[in-house]
């Protein structure tokens, strides 16, 4: 966790940050909150800091995961309270990612292989899950669409793009959004354990099949910061193609086409990522770890803070009901989970082991 002293230092800074944010887009800044937040962080990072359970792939953020469900027990009818003053829970995934400034000559051995399993793979098995969502389980079409969308790219993003776009009901889409959220949850601790493989087949395996770019970095960097870069880049390639699958799914779905949703719908944090990754590619030699590794240890804090706050948003009081409401929408995501899981893994082991 280093010293106290740099602890109070990102600390202070990632709340400064916030306050700016929140100033600029006149938003209250609820300091408390942030403060509650930090606190559970700098708890598990101490928790998660142990030798043993890090190695158990029980690392800082699994904690955070778990802290932030149990903190939303005793606090469920502040729930409200506490979502209306922090900021968007994507703002934080997405700083940490622009944050882990990657150099990128390091990453050269991914290479055009990555587009196998970022893309094809995954534009494959869409069709696949959602045939057996409409075919096998009998779901409404745009249940089954947005759950296979949502398992298959990249979880929460893709899941309201393509519910936007074939209109699907509320409640569904927070169903797909709650399982996607709890049932992300099991591979954080256990992919990192597959120690048969190198960290870049393990890194690729995580960015293909794990589905939020945040859980992404949770699950990866228990493992290796070599693992955790190809992770990202999956992940990154993977969010790219969201555009192009909400284009064709609009055409599809609404007999129309606007080419505009290609930008309305591109991540535009990976523009971030990327000019990042290009300075810090550029910098000299002499300057580019010292730059990276305290770039990383910043883009870990926002990480973890995305974790308690993906903690935070599982309601567990309410979370059998939902089940038992959407049970063939949880069938379906835990299904073509498993599909991916599977067939990730094979595009990883050939094109990033075999393939030469």
């Amino acid at each position: 966790m280093g010293n106290f002293s740099s602890l109070l230092l990102i600390m202070t800074s990632i709340g400064m940050t916030m306050g700016f944010v929140h100033q600029s887009l006149g938003k209250h800044f609820g300091a408390l909150q942030y403060l509650l937040i930090l606190a559970t962080v700098f708890v598990c990072g101490i928790i998660g800091s142990n030798t043993l359970l890090k190695t158990s792939g029980m690392g800082t953020s699994i904690w955070c995961i778990f802290f932030g469900i149990a903190l939303r027990l005793p606090l469920y009818k502040a729930y409200p309270w506490v979502k209306a003053s922090i900021y968007d829970l994507e703002f934080f995934i997405k700083a940490g990612i622009v944050l882990l400034a990657i150099n990128l000559k390091g990453v050269g051995i991914v290479g055009a292989k990555a587009l196998m399993v970022s893309w094809v793979e995954t534009l494959l098995i869409i069709p696949l899950v959602y045939a057996i969502g409409v075919y096998i389980l009998r779901m409404k079409k745009d249940e089954a669409l947005v759950t296979s969308s949502t398992v298959c790219i990249c979880g929460t993003s893709a899941g309201m793009t393509i519910g936007e776009c074939v209109a699907i009901d509320k409640d569904s889409l927070t169903s797909i959004i709650a399982a996607t959220s709890l049932l992300t949850v099991p591979l954080i601790p256990t992919m990192p354990l597959a120690k048969s493989v190198n960290d870049v087949i393990l890194g690729a395996w995580i960015g293909g099949s794990v589905d939020s770019s945040g859980a992404v970095i949770a699950t990866a960097s228990l493992r290796s910061p070599a693992a955790t870069q190809v992770a990202v880049i999956i992940k990154m390639l993977q969010n790219i193609i969201i555009g192009v699958v909400a284009l064709f799914i609009t055409f599809i779905w609404n007999k129309t086409c606007n080419a505009k949703i290609l930008w309305t719908k591109f991540p535009k944090f990976v523009l971030g990522f990327i000019i990042v990754a290009i300075i810090t590619t550029l910098m000299p030699d002499n300057m580019v770890d010292r730059l990276v590794n305290n770039s990383f240890f910043v883009s870990e804090w926002y990480s973890w803070i995305s974790f308690v706050i993906i903690g935070f948003e599982i309601d567990l009081l309410n979370i059998w009901a939902r089940v038992k409401t959407h049970k063939l929408i949880i069938a379906l995501y835990v299904i073509g989970q498993l599909i991916d899981l599977g067939t990730t893994f094979g595009m990883a082991y050939l094109f990033m082991g075999v393939v030469q």
